[in-house]
């Protein structure tokens, strides 16, 4: 574990890191041969230092779903979410105003495209 936690530099992920490199360890072919030979520390060193850090692991695939964004806010189905009405009069005066700003001069305009 303390392994892990200094190759993922203390990132939030270093726990799962270390649990994910002991199964695919355990389940190795040549596990066996690695502890007799005292190679076994570096080789699961190996496994956790590769899972962490290359965006092609078996980790990476697995666990952080390249290109995946998962949130926590999405309501739940069947949950009733209700609509925000307020919020939309107040962005659509918004939008207004700055299509105001934008038509007024060159430098208004710029103001709105940097907002």
């Amino acid at each position: 574990m303390l392994m892990a936690k200094k190759i993922c530099r203390s990132h939030q992920e270093w726990e799962d890191v270390a649990h994910f490199a002991i199964e695919q360890f355990m389940v190795h072919e040549s596990a066996e041969e690695l502890i007799k030979a005292n190679r076994a520390m570096q080789f699961i060193s190996g496994i956790m230092h590769r899972s962490f850090h290359s965006s092609t692991s078996r980790y990476h695939t697995l666990y952080r779903q390249k290109g995946r964004v998962h949130t926590t806010d999405t309501p739940i189905e069947g949950e009733a979410v209700e609509y925000d009405y307020e919020l939309d009069a107040t962005i659509d005066r918004i939008e207004g105003l700055m299509a105001d700003m934008q038509a007024h001069s060159i430098e208004m305009w710029f103001r709105v495209v940097l907002f």
